[in-house]
C-alpha cells in the first residue's frame, strides 16, 4: 500500500452525547485497535448529523470522533472537523475542501462499514476524481440496519439514484457537486425537486429496510 497522506472516518449516526454510538462507535473501535501505524497521520473526522434528524444534536459526529480519537491517545493536532455533512456525498465534498488545502495529500484512506464501501467507493471518485489515490478501511457491522437483509437492495438504490442525479456531472468538478448538493440534495436544498428526492428516499428506506429513522439516533 502506498503511504497515506491522509484519513477520512466517516460518522455514522449518534445519540446526542459525546459518547460514539452506531456506526460512529463500530467504526472507532474497529479503527482504534488497529490504527497504531496511522498515529502520525492526519485524519479528517467527517460527520455533521444524519440527514433523517430534522433538528441538529449537541455534538456533530466529527466533534464525537475527534473527543474519542483524542481519548486513545489521538494528537488534537492532527485530527481536522469535517462538521456540515449530513451524508455520504456530503461526508466527500467537504472533506475535499480540507484535503485541497493541503495539496501533498494525494492517498487518502476512508474508514467505514464493510457494506457502505460500495457507495462510498462511488460517490468519492466522483467528488474526488483522479488526482487522488483512495483506498478503504472496511469495518464490520453488527448494527440491525447493516445486517437487514434488504441492506444491499437499499445501498444499490442509493447508488442508481446518485448515478441518475450526477450523470452530468465530471469527476472531481466541486462546482458541479456543490450545485447538485444546494438545488436537489434533501440533505442540503430546500426545493421543490429536494422534497420529492426526499420522499422517494424515504419510501425506499421503508420498502427495503422497514423503517425510515433508527430509534436512539439523534
Amino acid at each position: 500500500m502506498k503511504k497515506i497522506h491522509a484519513i477520512i472516518i466517516l460518522g455514522g449516526g449518534t445519540d446526542g452525547t459525546l459518547k460514539p454510538a452506531f456506526y460512529t462507535k463500530e467504526r472507532l473501535e474497529a479503527f482504534v485497535v488497529n490504527a497504531s501505524k496511522f498515529t502520525n497521520t492526519p485524519i479528517i473526522a467527517s460527520g455533521g448529523y444524519t440527514a433523517s434528524s430534522d433538528k441538529a444534536p449537541k455534538y456533530t459526529e466529527a466533534e464525537i470522533i475527534k473527543n474519542n480519537l483524542k481519548e486513545n491517545g489521538f494528537s488534537s493536532k492532527l485530527i481536522y472537523l469535517e462538521k456540515r455533512s449530513r451524508d455520504t456525498i456530503g461526508n466527500a465534498y467537504y472533506s475535499k475542501q480540507i484535503i485541497k488545502r493541503h495539496p501533498r495529500w494525494k492517498n487518502i484512506l476512508i474508514v467505514t462499514t464493510n457494506k457502505h464501501i460500495p457507495r462510498s467507493r462511488w460517490l468519492f471518485n466522483k467528488v474526488f476524481g483522479k488526482k487522488y489515490s483512495i483506498k478503504y478501511y472496511g469495518v464490520p457491522s453488527r448494527h440491525s440496519s447493516f445486517t437487514n437483509p434488504g441492506r444491499m437492495k437499499y445501498e444499490r438504490f442509493l447508488i442508481g439514484w446518485n448515478r441518475k442525479a450526477s450523470s452530468h456531472i465530471k469527476n472531481g468538478d466541486d462546482k458541479a457537486v456543490l450545485k447538485l448538493l444546494k438545488t436537489i440534495h434533501p440533505a442540503y436544498a430546500h426545493t421543490r425537486e429536494s422534497e420529492k428526492v426526499k420522499m422517494r428516499i424515504l419510501a425506499a428506506k421503508q420498502k427495503y429496510l422497514g423503517y425510515i429513522k433508527l430509534p436512539g439516533v439523534k
